[in-house]
C-alpha cells in the first residue's frame, strides 16, 4: 500500500538532517544487528510518515523496487514499485554525472549498491526526454544480513536544483557588479577622453588659418569619427554588463550582440527576429543571456560555417533558436568542467520555459528556448 504522506511544514534543512542519521554507515551499523530487514523498514516508515523531501528508495537482494517514498516518486516519470532497479533511467530519466558524461544504468550507485559499493552524495543530473531536469545528491548503501549477505539496497535521492539555481544567481550577481565596475572605469577613462578631444578639435575648428575649409570639413569627419567611437564604447559597456537597456528590444540586442561576435568571423550569419520589446523585463533578459551563450558556444566550440538565429513572438509564448551548420556532438553531455548547459535551462525553467538542444555528429546543433508569456 502506498505510504501516506501528510505535510507537516518542517523546514527542509531539517528533515535532511534527519535522513543524515541514517546516511551509510548508519545502514552499515545495522547490519549487525539481528533483525535488519525490520529495523530498515520500520525506520523507513518512520521518516515517510514525516515527510521528508529527502526521495528514499529500497529493493531487495534481487534488485526489485520494494519500498519509495514520494518525494523519490515526484522525481520519476513512472510508478517505481514493483519496478526493477535496472529499469531505473525509465522511471528517472537519464543520469549525468558533475562532468556532464552519462551514467549507464548498470553504474547508478543503486544498483552499485547491490555489488556492496556505497556512494555518498554524488552531485548529479536527471534529465528527462522532455528536456525537463533536477538536480540531485545521489547516495546508496547495501543493506546486508549477518554476516556479508546483501540484502538489498537503500538510496537516496536530494533535489538540490534550487539551490544550485541560488548558486548561479549569487555567481552571476557577483560577475554583473565587477563587470559594473569595469564599465563605470571605462567611463572615467575611455570615454571622458575621447570627449575631451572632441571639444578640443571643435575649438581648434575655429582656429584654422589655412584651408579654412578644407579644415573645417576634416575636423567634421574627425568629430564625427569621434563620436561614433564613443557610441561604441557605450554599447561595449552595455554589453560587458550583460545588462539590458532600458525598454530594450531583445531582437534590436541581440541582433547587435551576434553581429559584434562574428565580426571578422567566415561565418554566415542570418538573423530573422521579430519586435518584443514589450515583453516583460525578466523575459528580456534571459532571451538575451540564452542567445548570447547560444552564439557564444557556436562561435568558440562549433566549426561552423553558417549561423541563424530566429526570435518569434507567439499570442501565449515566444521563442528563440539558435542554429549552426557546425561539427555537433554524439551525447548530450551536459557542458564540461560542470554543467555547462545547466545555466541556459535554469533561466528559462525559472520563468515557466524550457531550453531544448538538438544535435548529432556532423550535422550541427540547435538550441531552442521557449518562455511563455
Amino acid at each position: 500500500m502506498k505510504p501516506a504522506i501528510a505535510n507537516t511544514g518542517r523546514n527542509p534543512s531539517s528533515s535532511r538532517a534527519v535522513i543524515a542519521r541514517f546516511a551509510p554507515g548508519k545502514i552499515a551499523s545495522l547490519a549487525k544487528q539481528n533483525d535488519t530487514p525490520g529495523l530498515v523498514r520500520s525506520t523507513l516508515e518512520q521518516l515517510v510518515l514525516e515527510n521528508l523531501d529527502v526521495g528514499i528508495v529500497v529493493s531487495n537482494s534481487r534488485g526489485t523496487i520494494t519500498l519509495v517514498n514520494a518525494a523519490a516518486e515526484r522525481l520519476g516519470l513512472a510508478d517505481p514499485r514493483g519496478k526493477p532497479l535496472k529499469s531505473a533511467p525509465d522511471i528517472w530519466g537519464e543520469l549525468f554525472d558533475g562532468s556532464g558524461r552519462r551514467v549507464p544504468g548498470k553504474q547508478w550507485p543503486c544498483m552499485r549498491a547491490l555489488d556492496g559499493h556505497t556512494t555518498v552524495g554524488l552531485e548529479c543530473r536527471l534529465v528527462h526526454p522532455d528536456g525537463s531536469a533536477r538536480n540531485i545528491l545521489f547516495g546508496s548503501c547495501p543493506i546486508k544480513e549477518a554476516g556479508s549477505q546483501i540484502d538489498g539496497s537503500f538510496s537516496s535521492l536530494v533535489d538540490v536544483t534550487e539551490q544550485k539555481w541560488q548558486e548561479i544567481r549569487l555567481r552571476e550577481d557577483a560577475v554583473l557588479r565587477e563587470r559594473a565596475r569595469l564599465a563605470t572605469d571605462i567611463h572615467d577613462t575611455l570615454m571622458q577622453g575621447v570627449n575631451a578631444v572632441i571639444l578640443q578639435l571643435e575649438v581648434l575648428d575655429g582656429e584654422l588659418l589655412e584651408n579654412l575649409e578644407q579644415g573645417r570639413a576634416r575636423l567634421r569627419r574627425i568629430v564625427k569619427m569621434a563620436r561614433e567611437n564613443l557610441d561604441d564604447a557605450r554599447r561595449s559597456m552595455w554589453a560587458l554588463s550583460q545588462e539590458p537597456r532600458d525598454e530594450g528590444d531583445p531582437a534590436v540586442t541581440l541582433a547587435f550582440l551576434a553581429q559584434r561576435l562574428f565580426a571578422g568571423v567566415p561565418v554566415r550569419l542570418h538573423l530573422h527576429l521579430q519586435e518584443c520589446a514589450r515583453l516583460a523585463s525578466q523575459i528580456r533578459l534571459a532571451l538575451v543571456r540564452i542567445g548570447k551563450e547560444a552564439l557564444t558556444n557556436a562561435l568558440k566550440h562549433s566549426g561552423a560555417t553558417t549561423v541563424r538565429v530566429r526570435l518569434v513572438r507567439g499570442k501565449k509564448e515566444v521563442r528563440l533558436s539558435v542554429l549552426d551548420n557546425g561539427r555537433g556532438f554524439a551525447e548530450l553531455a551536459l557542458g564540461q568542467g560542470g554543467f555547462g548547459l545547466f545555466g541556459l535551462r535554469a533561466r528559462a525553467e525559472h520563468l515557466g520555459g524550457k531550453v531544448t538542444v538538438l544535435s548529432r555528429p556532423g550535422r550541427g546543433t540547435r538550441v531552442v528556448a521557449t518562455v511563455p508569456i
